[in-house]
């Protein structure tokens, strides 16, 4: 078995999706943020990947009836985490990545979700390096009117909510370290209730169908004050309330779109659709007769993809209901 291997940092590249044979595949393996606007990031299923631009890029492709799916790699933990390794191991069973890759990320995300549980000695370096930067606690509303608390970076704070498809943010703590700032995200959920995390199914239908902009800044506003009310009750050292709005750069243009779900499994049979913009992982994307739906490009990432014009379902379009 092939093993992961790490390269440098590919360019950003423009892709010609110019079909010039008879079975031209391609993986796309996951989306960035980087530098404040969305790419994707493709490879050819035997080679290593390239940042592109998503902004118009075109996702015409059929998906075999047997469908193959690769390792899609993983971002290494360190400063700056701005390459990537590119993995050609098969997934496990059940899996969408290797061996190698799941117990990767499996244990980055313990070592960093629970790092403020634990004494310093019993951290990874770079993930004790990672924590003692100054870190903020934040607010990120989304369209379907879900709140949820998070923390990140002072330096990468704009990026992570990107990445995350948030629509109006309020950051309502800055803390010394991130240590301090995650024993506070754990207070606001255990006696706000605030989650830390919302699904991708939840953030979909917040782009077809978006509450009123107003409702959302005040539920925010409200959750806010509880957040400010609960850091003056507890005093935690090394925290200072603050009360900074964010607001997604393309907030406006999403809420007045018509868009629809995509009503077909990307993962399966044959699509004809091109990206017009990205919302964290969600793509905004024109389909054959105009129509502007939202898909999950998520759903395929790993999956090989056999490029071309191929005929595609009749799709039934209609108005949400909810």
């Amino acid at each position: 078995m092939m093993t992961c291997a790490e390269a440098a940092p590919p360019p950003i590249a423009t892709y010609d999706q110019t079909v010039t044979e008879v079975d031209h595949r391609l993986v796309v393996v996951a989306y960035s943020w980087a530098g404040g606007r969305p790419h994707l990031r493709i490879r050819p299923p035997d080679a290593g990947s390239t940042l592109v631009e998503a902004s118009e890029f075109s996702l015409r492709y059929r998906v075999d009836e047997t469908p193959v799916w690769h390792c899609p790699g993983r971002i290494p933990f360190r400063s700056g985490r701005g390459d990537y390794i590119d993995c050609m191991n098969r997934p496990q069973p059940g899996s969408r990545r290797c061996t190698d890759c799941a117990v990767a990320e499996a244990t980055l995300a313990g070592s960093l979700h629970h790092a403020h549980t634990r004494e310093a000695d019993e951290l990874d370096v770079a993930v004790d390096a990672h924590l003692q930067q100054p870190n903020v606690l934040y607010l990120a509303g989304f369209g379907d009117g879900s709140v949820k608390v998070g923390t990140s970076t002072v330096g990468r704070t704009d990026q992570r909510l990107l990445e995350q498809g948030a629509l109006m943010v309020l950051v309502v703590a800055e803390a010394d370290d991130g240590i301090v700032v995650r024993r506070l995200e754990d207070l606001v959920t255990e006696r706000l209730g605030l989650p830390q995390s919302v699904g991708v199914a939840r953030k979909l239908r917040g782009l077809v169908t978006p509450i009123p902009a107003a409702r959302l800044e005040a539920d925010l506003t409200a959750a806010a004050d509880g957040v400010h009310q609960l850091v003056e009750e507890t005093d935690p050292t090394g925290v200072k309330p603050t009360r900074e709005p964010w607001i997604n750069p393309g907030h406006q243009r999403i809420i007045d779109e018509k868009l629809f779900a995509y009503p077909a499994d990307l993962r399966h049979g044959a699509h004809h659709l091109t990206i017009d913009h990205m919302v964290g992982r969600l793509a905004v994307a024109v389909g054959p007769r105009g129509d502007r739906f939202v898909v999950d490009a998520g759903r395929i990432f790993g999956l090989e993809l056999e490029s071309g014009d191929f005929e595609t379902v009749e799709l039934a379009v209609q108005d949400s209901l909810f």
